[in-house]
């Protein structure tokens, strides 16, 4: 591409941004969690293992508040599992029966207990998936060199770039394409030097993103010819 510079963000730039809202997503999914651990619980699953179900060979048990949540019920139900069940020393039918319902119990305790962690993986792994989706999209149109139109940069914003520019590490300027009084935002990446107004840049179109159009722009090159 001749001089016609692309660097889009770093994956772990991004990752820096988007982390206070995907820990926002944790915080909001850990009321979910208490709320399916105290149905399952009141269905018969997940409850604390007595102390006396597999004695002698039982770990003590640990005393819960009925109004704990679901982070602290389950260490006390692993903090109450019974030995035998974890050496896979039972010594009867009985025993082995216990043992695999509380086996049984513990993965659906454990799979419950990771839904904030599934939640907060999801927003940000799945923002990253999506930034790294759209900047391959404009890296394909730089590369082709087939610009949507041509425009002088008319006012620059900077750090006011909107959210959109915010999270996928954006500056956006005001452009007015050649020739005509369309005026659109022009997003780069912030690792570019904010272009100078009536500095010409090539704008490509990066479709829908967030519900609205949005362009993407580099300096002009002379030998960037618009479609």
């Amino acid at each position: 591409m001749g001089n016609s510079r692309f660097n889009p963000p770093s994956r772990s730039r991004i990752a820096v941004r988007v982390f206070p809202l995907a820990t926002f997503v944790f915080v909001l999914a850990m009321p979910v969690m208490d709320s399916v651990s105290r149905q399952l619980e009141a269905e018969g699953l997940g409850r604390v293992p007595s102390a006396v179900s597999l004695a002698p060979d039982a770990a003590p048990v640990v005393v819960v508040s009925p109004d704990a949540g679901h982070f602290e019920r389950t260490q006390a139900f692993f903090q109450s599992f019974p030995q035998v069940c974890l050496k896979g020393t039972e010594v009867n039918d009985l025993q082995r029966e216990r043992c695999q319902g509380l086996w049984s119990k513990a993965w659906i305790m454990a799979g419950v207990a990771s839904l904030p962690f599934l939640a907060f993986f999801l927003m940000l792994g799945g923002f990253l998936q999506y930034a790294g989706a759209f900047y391959g999209r404009v890296r394909r149109q730089v590369r082709q060199g087939q610009p949507t139109f041509s425009g002088r940069v008319s006012r620059r914003e900077g750090l006011d770039r909107g959210l959109f520019g915010y999270f996928l590490g954006m500056n956006r300027v005001a452009v007015e394409a050649v020739g005509q009084r369309k005026q659109v935002w022009v997003y780069l990446p912030e690792s570019e030097p904010l272009p100078l107004p009536g500095q010409t840049l090539s704008v490509f179109d990066a479709g829908k993103a967030w519900g609205k159009s949005r362009f993407f722009g580099v300096l002009y090159a002379p030998h960037l010819a618009v479609h």
